[in-house]
């Protein structure tokens, strides 16, 4: 017979069967890996937290970049590296600069000639205090005397 007790206990158990995959999905149990987030996709995912500048100096052509020293070594700030890159854009378009917690910095200018006027105009410049070493961004060898 198709009476209503028969479909309400059969609604009943999927309702219950909901109930228990929320319940068991919020305390962890099943779903995604040993973490259990149970809804197929792992935390963080949707997050777009990070630098949001991908590789950071990497991502720009060695002739575009210049290297800088004579920064304390110590943690950064992105606060600090904003003020190196305006400190920078005095010789043209800096689009990026970095400092590393061992006091070493980069910067990354849109065209090579800007790199050679940064080179030219900031190196032996002061930034808070010290005074920069800039030039250009090469693997330094023993032939160049360096």
């Amino acid at each position: 017979h198709f009476g209503s007790s028969h479909f309400f206990r059969s609604s009943h158990s999927i309702r219950t069967c909901f109930f228990f995959f929320v319940l068991f999905s919020a305390m962890g149990w099943g779903g995604y890996g040993k973490g259990g987030y149970g809804w197929g996709f792992p935390p963080m995912m949707m997050m777009p937290w990070g630098k949001g500048k991908g590789k950071g100096l990497r991502g720009f052509a060695n002739e575009k970049k210049v290297w800088i020293g004579g920064l304390p070594a110590g943690p950064t700030s992105i606060e600090t590296n904003k003020k190196l890159k305006e400190h920078m854009a005095q010789a043209g378009e800096c689009i990026f600069a970095e400092i590393n917690k061992s006091g070493i910095a980069g910067a990354a200018y849109k065209t090579p000639e800007e790199v050679q006027k940064a080179v030219e105009m900031l190196n032996g410049s002061t930034f808070e205090g010290h005074t920069l070493e800039v030039d250009v961004w090469q693997k330094k060898t023993p032939e160049g005397g360096q």
